[in-house]
Formats: C-alpha cells, structure tokens, sequence
C-alpha cells in the first residue's frame, strides 16, 4: 500500500508540474490571462487555467491510488467533472453566481447518493436531512477555497496541508480514501510549483472550486454523528472555513450580495498591513499545520 501511495503521489504531482506548464505557456498565447483590477493584488496579466492541470494530475494519482473494485470513489467522478467544467467555464466565459451554486447543489446530491445509495429505502425526512448537509458541505467547502484563492500560493498550499492531514487519519480504516487526498496534496504541490509567491500562473475557479470540493469529499466519509470524529474534519480545513464565515457575515450585515468580492479577507488585511505574500502564505501554511496537528490529537 505505502509503495502504491508513493507511486500515485510522484505521478499526481508530475503529471499536475507538466500540465500546469504547457497550460500556463498556451493560455498567453490564447489571451486567457486575469488581469489587474481593483479587487486583484497583480500588477500585470497572469494566465489563470491552473486548475486544469491540478484536475488531471490528481485523476492520474487518483487512478493509481484506487483498485478498480473500489466503485464508491469512482462514482463520485460525475460530480468533480461537474464542479471543474463549471469552474472553467467560469474562468473562461465568467458564469453567473446562481448557475455555479445550481451545479454545485447537483454535485452535493450525486455524493449523497453515492455515499448513501439507501436513501429510497429510509424515512423521508432523515433522507432530506442527509441530502441537504452533504449539499451545504459541499458549497461550503467548495467556496471557502475559492476564497482563499485571493493571493498567491495560499488555496494550493492549503489544501495540499489539508489533503495530508486527511490522508494520515484515513490511513488506517480507509487506506483507498488515504490515497484519494495524497493525489490532492501531489497535485496541489505540483501546481504551486508556479503558484508559490511571486506566481506565475493563477488556479483559477477551475483549481480552487476543484480543491474544495475533494476536500470536500474527503470530510464527508467522517461520519458526522461521532462526537469527536466530527470535528476532525472541521478542524483540518478551519482556516479557510472561517474564513468564509466571516467573509459571509460581513458582506450580508452590510446588506450585500454575499457573492460580491471585497478586499477584507484576512490575507487582504495582512497586505494592507506591508505583509508580502510570500509572508502571508508562509504564515498561512503554519497555521493551517498546527490545524492539522490539533485534529489529529482528537481521539474517537
């Protein structure tokens, strides 16, 4: 099992490292570049397609990582390639708000299925109770990275910090899922190989809708009705998550969209501050493994 984990990592993160380049080198000259603006910290054009090659490098780790009897994994696919067009075609066309969260609902139902396949067979209610929390986990989780995809390094460094602490409490009673989230950090790294402050190419929804999503996946084969178990997951991936909490009450109590940017995020803040991003990723980076370290102290 280590030797295959291995094996999938080195590939997740070298098929993502390839991608990320020959997309990064084809989307300037396409012209699919994010250019400056007022709720942007670059100066100059950065191509944003860097999701494409976290898609396919975790798929090639992935597939590396899952024996073929493993069909639970496998069927969770429809609802990633979901969430990734989606986010393409955001980063390319620029969808509206309502038709991601439409996308990102379907998602969450096709993992709930797939998680809970009995779900014809068990009282109404507690079906629709199931369906709707994988649902706002899902669109929690999914937009809490894109959040913090708002400087450079910090949605790719996280997650991939967040993807190792769930392959290492996975390890044991669900060593196939374990290597599910070592193709997500592999991949996240082979991506912020060009993301690392100063970056060079950009995640776009693509990357950090992706991100969110697995992560997503990973936090819903806890089982949440475990008194400690349930706040492992929680506790992986806090710093993103209040994050968004916060981002969601500030823009609501000031009567806004909570779809509308603003540049009050707390990395935001610490570059208001004269924080450089390498600074705000690094510090970002420590305090998302001290998260990590703390969930894996909890016991069931």
């Amino acid at each position: 099992m280590m030797i295959r984990l291995l094996l999938s990592s080195l590939v997740a993160f070298a098929v993502a490292a390839l991608a990320v380049w020959t997309t990064s080198k084809t989307a300037v000259k396409l012209g699919f570049v994010d250019p400056p603006g007022p709720l942007k910290i670059h100066r100059g054009p950065i191509p944003r397609l860097g999701g494409i090659g976290i898609f396919f490098g975790f798929l090639a780790g992935a597939a590396l990582a899952i024996r073929p009897v493993h069909p639970e994994a496998w069927r969770v696919l429809p609802a990633l390639i979901l969430i990734w067009l989606s986010g393409l075609l955001d980063d390319l066309f620029q969808l509206s708000p309502l038709v991601r969260l439409t996308i990102q609902i379907v998602a969450g139902v096709i993992v709930a299925l797939v998680y809970r396949p009995d779900l014809y067979a068990v009282d109404h209610v507690a079906a629709l109770f199931y369906v709707l929390k994988t649902c706002f986990t899902i669109i929690v989780f999914t937009n809490a990275f894109n959040f913090l995809d708002g400087s450079d390094g910090l949605a790719a460094g996280g997650g991939a910090i967040a993807a190792v602490g769930f392959a290492i409490v996975m390890a044991r009673q669900m060593p196939e899922w374990s290597g599910i989230a070592a193709a997500i950090a592999a991949a996240s790294c082979g991506f912020l190989l060009f993301n690392f402050p100063p970056a060079s190419i950009f995640m776009g929804d693509s990357g950090s809708t992706v991100v969110g999503f697995l992560l997503a996946v990973m936090a819903l084969r806890f089982d949440f009705s475990v008194r400690h178990t349930s706040l492992v997951p929680l506790i992986i991936v806090a710093i993103p998550l209040i994050d968004f909490g916060l981002a969601v009450l500030r823009r609501v109590s000031s009567g806004r969209s909570v779809f509308e940017g603003d540049r009050f995020h707390f990395y935001d803040l610490l570059l208001q501050k004269g924080w450089s991003p390498r600074s705000v990723a690094l510090c970002t980076y420590a305090l998302a493994i001290g998260c990590v370290a703390l969930a894996l102290t909890i016991k069931d």
